[in-house]
């Protein structure tokens, strides 16, 4: 974490995303800025020489603390997210492996009424059963550990001798708040495709119900063709 704060993070982004996802777990996270807390305690308080771009370490590593524990929180709902989205595409797959083979088999039957029926529901059973592979996930209610909460949790722990520097602790905690949260990166959770309730009426339009009517007028044609357009109406014909 510390080299993390003052930007040398490196490889070790990874080890911080992972300590962020155990923080998921508030016991967890308790118990490890608890150990920080007495880490920092222990460690100089000498202010002289640092700045935002060099911070003192017992101010930089509690705040790249501060930084993980919010990675891990949004951690948290992309992977939710994730789960979502594979159990969407699931149930999508499930439709076209069943239901979804059956009417595009149904759509075939020389019988037509038949046929347009499973046109309809293959194009609209997948959205009305919430096989489409769309999903909904709600808004992201973790907690949230923003550079302010950074801030204000130094400016809490510091020592009596530091409150007349109380603003170079705050903006060096900042600092170094957003350097970490730089490394880790915003984990962000996919997102869902939108029901189409037009597309399918455009598919049966443009498929289904058109290959009817063209089928009613080639058989309008050769009826006119084998008896004129007005052989219903000669004598002794029906």
């Amino acid at each position: 974490m510390a080299a993390a704060s003052d930007g040398a993070g490196g490889a070790g982004g990874d080890l911080l995303k992972g300590l962020g996802y155990v923080t998921v777990d508030r016991q967890a996270a308790a118990t490890v800025e608890a150990a920080l807390s007495e880490w920092a305690g222990e460690q100089s308080h000498d202010l002289s020489g640092t700045s935002r771009t060099h911070p003192l370490p017992a101010v930089a590593v509690p705040a790249a603390y501060v930084a993980v524990q919010e990675y891990g929180q949004r951690l948290t709902y992309a992977l939710d997210g994730f789960d979502l989205q594979a159990e969407a595409e699931s149930r999508e797959r499930l439709w076209n492996w069943t239901a979804g083979w059956v009417l595009e088999v149904a759509s075939y039957v020389p019988f037509k009424p038949v046929g347009l029926v499973a046109d309809v529901l293959g194009a609209y059973g997948p959205v009305l059963f919430d096989m489409d592979g769309t999903y909904e996930q709600g808004p992201d209610r973790g907690l949230r550990f923003g550079a302010d909460v950074a801030g204000a949790e130094a400016l809490a722990t510091v020592p009596p001798s530091l409150a007349a520097r109380a603003e170079a602790v705050q903006g060096q905690s900042e600092a170094s708040y957003r350097r970490t949260a730089a490394l880790l990166g915003d984990p962000a959770a996919p997102t869902s495709p939108e029901k189409d309730w037009v597309g399918p009426a455009l598919d049966l339009l443009t498929g289904g119900m058109a290959d009817m009517a063209a089928d009613e007028l080639r058989e309008r044609a050769g009826h006119e063709a084998a008896h004129g357009p007005f052989g219903g109406l000669r004598p002794g014909r029906r």
